[in-house]
């Protein structure tokens, strides 16, 4: 195999070449009959390797439409390519991606690529982009998770430790020409991987950080501009602890997200912007890696009124979501799901365990608090 390979066989393919294998997607359980995962993982960033999976891809717009190109298989067979420890740059539609890692931050950047028209005016569409991120300090994932004939059994735990901020800048604008107010939900096609070695009782193993994104924009008047920046303190792990959810404590700091609010606009502007944060532990392919994880997920809108409404000043409101857990399996997209039974037969029932998630109450502002601008 080129690369980690790990699945059940669901068809052979007599071939000019030789036999044509597919596999497809397999839970611990299937690999394993007894399983006793219990450690705490530290995740030096130092150790992370970038893994560009381009040929799976996805973008899916509003009408959930898969847009996953086919994997190409050359006759030597596919190939990924090389994993890099520099971050490495993507593009989903418009959209140039980034994630990148340091000491004490684990972000991605996100910028809106402009197309130069015939004459080389570079005025119209959206412009600019955004930056969201962890900070960290001693990143870890703890584990507790046990396969016993066959069978999952006792209580999950699954859930990162040491993330204890997050910050959010946006900058974007409308130029003079027609606003793109699709809505793009990738998985960014850059994993980060850390390779661990062999334990007594355990196989090799990867711990696997994947983002996830969401971004809407809706600007109503040409020549407008939304920006913003915020920063929360985080305190506590974030996963599944022994079968139940948890969630870090939330600390607003004095970089405050509704205050900050700021544009020029005649009309209003707004825009929905969510991502996912997961980290597993397990085996398998890169786009569908089994085995223990937990997640973050954070769901952030922003609407700014149109300047025109003086005397009180231009009303601006911000909510932010949030949403914990995790869960022991792979995940994988409608899309991806439906791609997957194109490859390996309908027959092929592509079964993705359960998680627990908790959401947790939302955070909405206003500014300025005035009952106008409770909208």
């Amino acid at each position: 195999m080129t690369s980690r390979a790990v699945g059940r066989v669901a068809r052979l393919t007599e071939t000019a070449e030789g036999v044509e294998v597919a596999l497809s997607p397999v839970q611990l359980t299937d690999v394993f009959r007894t399983l006793h995962l219990h450690r705490t993982q530290p995740i030096d960033p130092g150790d992370l390797s970038f893994q560009p999976v381009p040929d799976l891809a996805g973008r899916l717009a509003t009408d959930d439409e898969p847009l996953l190109r086919p994997i190409a298989f050359a006759a030597e067979g596919p190939r990924l390519p090389p994993a890099r420890k520099n971050s490495v740059k993507v593009s989903v539609g418009n959209w140039e991606w980034e994630p990148y890692v340091t000491d004490t931050t684990m972000g991605v950047t996100a910028q809106y690529k402009v197309t130069l028209g015939k004459s080389g005016d570079n005025s119209g569409g959206i412009k600019g982009g955004f930056d969201i991120a962890f900070k960290t300090k001693d990143l870890r994932l703890v584990t507790a998770y046990d396969i016993v004939a066959g069978r999952a059994g006792g209580s999950l735990t699954a859930a990162i430790e040491g993330l204890t901020g997050m910050t959010v800048n946006i900058a974007l604008g409308l130029g003079t020409g027609v606003n793109d107010t699709r809505r793009y939900r990738v998985e960014i096609p850059v994993e980060l991987n850390v390779q661990l070695p062999p334990e007594p009782g355990i196989p090799p193993m990867t711990v696997q950080i994947k983002w996830k994104t969401v971004v809407q924009l809706a600007f109503s008047a040409k020549n407008s501009t939304l920006t913003t920046k915020a920063e929360y303190g985080l305190s506590g792990p974030v996963g599944v602890q022994d079968g139940a959810a948890v969630a870090p404590s939330l600390q607003q700091t004095d970089t405050g997200l509704v205050r900050n609010i700021d544009g020029v606009s005649v009309g209003i502007s707004a825009m929905v912007l969510a991502w996912e944060l997961r980290v597993l532990i397990g085996v398998g392919v890169p786009a569908l890696l089994a085995g223990p994880y937990g997640k973050f997920v954070v769901s952030l809108s922003l609407l700014r009124g149109s300047d025109t409404t003086a005397p009180w000043g231009v009303c601006a409101q911000g909510t932010l979501k949030l949403a914990v857990g995790g869960g022991a399996g792979f995940q994988v997209s409608a899309g991806a799901a439906s791609y997957l039974r194109q490859v390996v037969g309908s027959d092929i029932k592509v079964e993705v365990a359960s998680e627990i998630m908790k959401d947790l109450p939302a955070l909405t502002g206003y500014y300025p608090d005035q009952a106008q601008c409770r909208i």
